[in-house]
């Protein structure tokens, strides 16, 4: 009880700094006048005490959140509930506005309100609800607090197969990708049989350790299981044998796929660049187009990561000539590896004026043509750059001042 009562107090004072800073105005509710955040409070105060007036807070909330009218946001949440078995539908309409305001909370990366739904569902008694539980456990997965939806998931009283995926995804998608595999087994030895949106994170565990043993029999469980031929598992499997460094595989898989979608190129050439085969992921680039295939931002800093490593400066630009056509020419990210290949590559002009043209630039821009300037003997304009990042106010990170550092030693 004193747990949960910290948890309310802290969430109400950051849903004070949220009224007054206007953090998420536009968005809950779709208002940013004062009063709408006064009957929030108003309703914050007395929402532990269940009843209507939760439901009534829960429902504006998940429907402001939604950007959209009563009328709409009930459609929307039927839409959103269909289709899901009956040991995690929601049980009323409460319960559908407090999923629906959940969710928004894990998309939003909201993590201090959805604590304070927590609270609130540990307060009415509803924390080991299967429905709500594994909300709670995806909120907090995709917030990044593994510890927190570990701690929710083994207090859900009755687990299903979606308690266990969105567990085993929130370690997968967190860098705990040893306890996705402990968790994976323990599922098996308590009789819960896996399906393909379970396997898709454990094979991202799978490759991040480098386990192409467990890999190897997890693609005979979904060949038994018949999902072979499914274009999600598919392309998991491919990334999975890249990273292994098993092209063999890889390129079986692929040579079989009877779907193939931009992911699965993007995972093949990837798998080639990793393992050093520069050429062929060109060659397959190259395939990709002739085959009708649009490359995406992934596509794109695959290749360009190819180009850094050949070193081949021709190459770069012709792929710049493509992201420029493609329309990609603003993204932050594409930038970046733009600067810092041709950084690599000796085109040091080439990495300015791309820099020059970004219209945001991070820290990641910064510290690429610092680096840049240091790997082509410029070290007076890498000192130069330090000095307008700090007038700037973009704040170094480590990276930033190994370059710098070699720029003095120069």
């Amino acid at each position: 009880m004193r747990r949960t009562m910290m948890m309310l107090y802290r969430s109400g004072v950051w849903l004070e700094q949220a009224r007054a800073t206007g953090e998420f105005a536009g968005r809950i509710p779709p208002c940013d006048a004062p009063d709408a955040w006064k009957r929030i409070a108003c309703d914050v105060a007395l929402l532990a005490g269940g009843g209507r007036l939760r439901f009534r807070f829960l429902k504006d909330c998940a429907v402001g959140a939604a950007g959209c009218n009563e009328k709409e946001g009930r459609e929307e949440l039927k839409v959103d509930l269909s289709g899901s078995s009956r040991d995690y539908t929601a049980n009323d309409d409460a319960d559908a506005a407090a999923a629906t305001l959940v969710r928004w909370c894990g998309d939003a990366k909201a993590v201090s309100l959805g604590m304070w739904v927590h609270a609130c569902f540990v307060e009415n008694g509803q924390d080991r609800e299967t429905f709500l539980g594994n909300l709670l456990v995806q909120m907090y997965g995709k917030c990044g607090r593994v510890l927190d939806a570990r701690a929710v998931f083994d207090k859900i009283e009755r687990r299903n197969l979606f308690s266990w995926n969105i567990m085993i995804a929130a370690y997968s998608q967190n860098g705990y990708a040893r306890e996705a595999l402990q968790l994976y087994g323990q599922m098996q030895v308590e009789g819960v049989n896996p399906e393909r949106f379970t396997f898709t994170p454990i094979l991202s565990a799978c490759a991040s350790l480098g386990a192409l043993a467990e890999g190897r029999l997890i693609h005979a469980r979904i060949v038994a299981a018949g999902l072979q031929s499914s274009d999600v598992t598919g392309n998991a499997l491919l990334y999975m044998y890249g990273k292994c460094h098993c092209l063999k595989d890889a390129r079986g898989i692929f040579d079989n796929m009877h779907r193939r979608n931009v992911a699965s190129w993007n995972a093949i050439i990837a798998a080639y660049v990793q393992n050093g085969q520069c050429n062929e992921a060109l060659r397959l680039f190259q395939q990709m187009d002739f085959e009708g295939f649009k490359p995406d931002k992934i596509t794109f800093l695959t290749i360009l990561e190819m180009c850094s490593s050949s070193a081949s400066l021709a190459k770069g630009r012709a792929i710049h000539a493509l992201i420029v056509t493609s329309g990609l020419s603003s993204d932050t990210g594409l930038g970046n590896a733009l600067v810092k290949m041709y950084g690599k590559c000796g085109g040091l002009n080439d990495a300015r004026a791309v820099f020059d043209k970004m219209n945001q630039r991070s820290v990641v821009s910064w510290t690429s043509m610092i680096t840049a300037c240091v790997q082509n003997e410029e070290p007076s304009n890498a000192i130069e750059l330090f000095g307008r990042m700090d007038v700037e106010g973009v704040r170094p990170d480590a990276i930033t001042f190994l370059s710098i550092l070699d720029a003095c030693a120069s």
